[in-house]
């Protein structure tokens, strides 16, 4: 009864966890990693597809062969043979922003189309698990509240739907934990040139995962966060700036095409009761077409953000846990701004504007109901840590086993709802779109005005990469001095 009674302690108090083995405590955890891996290789059919539908075959299968073939006769990746993989609007591979371009490419050489796939999003999967680690040790944890977390942000129907047609550079969505412990520790008064540097090699890695669109909100959301919170603002303004310096590399060569992508707006949600029943609704693939859901020409996985009744009652237990200690404490969060106006952001035709400015960032969002994945999720980590600090007080081990079976339910529903998404369901249902790889090799020419562009790029992100370790080691200096 009292090892039962530790386990549940330790399951809602992470003061009490040192009751438990340390091989207990990291048995649990590998565990529900191991859990999610053999979920997402089951969601990919372990790397064997079906590939042939929707934007796997019509874009990211043909990049990725090109790719393949590229490390494989050792050339650089510039030109594809034709614009088909590209929109249709150039032969210049690296002049479209959400392709993948991270150093995992090189696994290609050694790894079949479909293995790759896998491997890249157990990969990414693993860093946001190592994240939300970091976040625990952080935010001081409990397992059951870990649990919680693990399972909202890993399986939500946002990820698994867009996935499940094909966005693999979707992949950058599992590194928003760690973007969260950087917000964390800059309004805890961290605002050094370190978390500077460490913010701005974040986004730039979320960008080079072909995450151009995460890449844009969380420039957004730091944004208006730095103006919510002045005082931090000159630090967020410093990541902000180098970020973009960081990313020349991937920004110069697109300002190629400007004037020539589809700037259409299609909108987000349209109403807030529709971005309401998305938490809630479940849809399939079958369920998810064109003008199958509030009247949209968007297919549904562009607002299914699934995360159930329960999931839902958990985070908002977990925000008025937030709410009360803000009231208790009477100051408001500045995060409150960048949540709120990217919620907005995401309904109707709210962005519509912004969309239209002149800005290659800015107007590249067309499907403006997507940011709202990011006040999501963050919502879900700010939840979750206010829920810890409640169930701090407590001492009833009852609580434990209460949180234990809400995650199981919660874990049940999720990875059920999730799964249905999987590409050998969504295959049945999206017309068949016959490709073949074997023709997308490497088909590099003289192009100078591109190769002209991808070598200033490269020279600015070095030298932005040099500043930001100056700029690093000589505030670590300064401070060894002082001490």
């Amino acid at each position: 009864m009292k090892a039962a009674a530790d386990f549940f302690s330790a399951f809602f108090r992470q003061d009490a966890e040192t009751r438990l083995p340390a091989a207990v405590r990291w048995g649990f955890l590998t565990a529900l990693f191991l859990l999610g891996a053999a979920f997402w290789a089951a969601f990919l059919n372990f790397g064997a597809g079906p590939w042939e539908y929707h934007d796997w075959a019509e874009v990211n299968l043909p990049r990725l062969a090109f790719v393949q073939d590229a490390v494989r006769t050792g050339q650089l990746p510039l030109h594809m043979p034709d614009s088909s993989a590209l929109r249709g609007l150039t032969d210049r591979f690296q002049s479209l922003p959400d392709v993948i371009l991270s150093p995992q490419l090189l696994l290609l050489g050694v790894m079949p189309l479909g293995v790759f796939i896998l491997v890249n999003w157990l990969l990414l999967y693993a860093a946001g698990f190592a994240g939300l680690l970091a976040l625990r040790r952080q935010e001081r944890l409990s397992l059951g509240v870990f649990t919680s977390l693990f399972l909202l942000l890993n399986f939500n129907g946002h990820l698994a739907a867009h996935l499940g047609v094909g966005h693999v550079t979707w992949g950058g969505t599992f590194l928003f934990p760690w973007l969260a412990l950087l917000i964390l520790r800059l309004l805890a008064g961290d605002t050094t040139w370190r978390w500077a540097a460490q913010t701005a090699a974040l986004l730039f890695l979320i960008f080079l995962q072909g995450s151009f669109h995460q890449y844009v909100w969380a420039l957004m959301f730091l944004g208006i966060l730095g103006l919510a919170a002045w005082r931090k603002a000159w630090a967020v303004l410093r990541a902000l700036v180098f970020a973009n310096l960081l990313s020349m590399v991937r920004l110069l060569p697109p300002t190629l095409l400007l004037g020539a992508f589809d700037t259409d707006f299609y909108g987000g949600y349209p109403s807030l009761g529709a971005a309401a029943r998305s938490l809630l609704q479940p849809r399939a693939p079958a369920d998810s077409l064109p003008f199958a859901n509030f009247y949209s020409p968007l297919g549904y996985w562009e607002f299914n953000l699934y995360l159930g009744w329960l999931g839902l009652a958990l985070v908002g237990v977990g925000l008025a846990a937030w709410v009360w200690q803000q009231t208790r404490a009477r100051k408001l969060s500045p995060l409150w701004a960048p949540l709120g106006v990217l919620a907005l952001l995401s309904l109707g035709s709210l962005y519509q504007p912004f969309a239209g400015l002149p800005i290659p960032l800015l107007n590249a969002e067309r499907v403006s109901s997507r940011m709202l994945i990011l006040p999501v999720m963050t919502a879900c980590i700010l939840g979750g840590a206010a829920l810890q600090r409640l169930l701090d007080g407590r001492r009833w081990a009852g609580w434990g086993a209460l949180l234990l079976g809400v995650n199981a339910l919660l874990g049940v529903d999720l990875l059920r709802q999730a799964y249905a998404w999987r590409v050998t369901a969504a295959a049945a249902v999206f017309p068949f779109t016959p490709v073949d790889v074997t023709i997308k090799t490497v088909a590099n020419h003289a192009d100078p005005p591109y190769t002209g562009l991808l070598l200033a790029g490269l020279a600015v992100t070095t030298a932005a990469a040099l500043a930001l370790a100056f700029f690093v080691r000589r505030e670590a200096r300064r401070k060894a001095r002082n001490n």
